[in-house]
């Protein structure tokens, strides 16, 4: 069953799951610095009732414990390892999917998904979003990341996945040797215009594999970090990898 495939590889990587982002690995530390960055950016985060789904070993949590008050801030994960290797209190770590868990409807002013949609089928992805619906405040935000299904590096990680060993692919190309889901910026608009007002849209990771890791450095210069943005032109379309929209609940 691919959901207890997903749940047991980020069970197993848990452990070492924190060194992935540090600097000495470049381009995972820039995937995951950037996304950050950008989810977080202009956000009022010190008063805010705050969400984090798919949260891992907490990065989202320390960037906050460095920038305000963390108190607010709850994680979900449906990987236990996860929280065990992160630094986020017990108290503020759910174990489950988001659907499933008893949380106050209404209760929350942010809620971030980074990195989650690549691992939900899009049936699961739309009850997600009618669950996050109901526990935004009035007025809340939504952050959510998608992998970019038109980008050329998601195409070459399709087509890896389809024809090389799953054991070669878990270590180097992909990460892992099941299929995941992939978006363009339409689709995923489609599916959160029936509950949000899309605020923001920006490119993300404009990098390809399998170059990104075997030459980092040279694909985090050619990546151009300032240029992203929301236009929807050839050039970001080919190239970013990802994809990311902030949008207001209705």
């Amino acid at each position: 069953m691919q959901e207890q495939a997903i749940r047991d590889f980020f069970n197993d990587i848990a452990a070492d799951y924190p060194n992935r982002y540090d600097p000495k690995n470049v381009f995972l530390h820039f995937l995951h610095t950037e996304r950050l960055v950008y989810a977080t950016q202009g956000l009022e985060l010190n008063q805010a009732r705050m969400l984090d789904i798919g949260a891992g070993t907490g990065q989202l949590y320390d960037l906050l414990a460095r920038r305000s008050d963390p108190s607010n801030y709850l994680a979900c994960d449906i990987a236990e390892n996860m929280r065990l290797n992160s630094r986020v209190p017990e108290d503020q770590y759910r174990i489950g999917k988001i659907t499933e868990l008893e949380l106050e409807p209404a209760s929350f002013d942010l809620i971030f998904m980074l990195g989650v949609t690549s691992y939900l089928s899009r049936a699961s992805w739309q009850a997600d979003l009618q669950r996050i619906y109901e526990l935004l405040k009035p007025g809340g935000i939504y952050i959510v990341t998608c992998t970019h299904a038109a980008s050329l590096d998601y195409r070459i990680r399709h087509a890896a996945q389809r024809l090389l060993p799953k054991k070669w692919l878990h270590k180097r190309l992909v990460g892992q040797g099941f299929q995941t889901t992939a978006y363009t910026p339409e689709e995923a608009r489609q599916l959160l215009e029936p509950y949000f007002d899309i605020q923001e849209f920006c490119w993300l990771n404009q990098t390809v594999s399998p170059f990104n890791r075997i030459f980092p450095r040279w694909s985090l210069r050619l990546a151009h970090p300032e240029r992203k943005k929301s236009k929807l032109n050839y050039r970001n379309r080919l190239l970013s990898g990802d994809f990311l929209f902030r949008a207001e609940k209705l």
